[in-house]
């Protein structure tokens, strides 16, 4: 992986610029719409997963590089439990909020 960062014209730094997609579970809450705009900015490709897209999930998950979940924390568990299962070299990072 290169991890050359590269300042974009908005300030913005991509830090991983061989990041396969990211994909935001909850990316239409509050939380999931600001990680999706930052990450954005930065340069990455961003794919969202909610919950009218599960029956696509095995597909938007299948080439991720970096998968958020971003959730209410009651649902984390059971989210979690209904993602396909991923590639070895995927980075899984789990990110909540209240």
């Amino acid at each position: 992986m290169n991890l050359t960062p590269s300042e974009n014209d908005k300030g913005f730094k991509t830090l991983c610029p061989s990041l396969r997609p990211v994909v935001i579970v909850g990316g239409g809450g509050q939380m999931g719409r600001l990680f999706e705009k930052m990450l954005t900015l930065s340069g990455y490709q961003v794919r969202i997963l909610e919950q009218h897209d599960w029956d696509r999930a095995a597909d938007i998950v299948s080439d991720a590089g970096m998968v958020i979940v971003s959730v209410p924390i009651h649902v984390t568990e059971q989210v979690i439990g209904k993602l396909p299962p991923f590639t070895e070299r995927l980075y899984s990072g789990l990110i909540w909020h209240r």
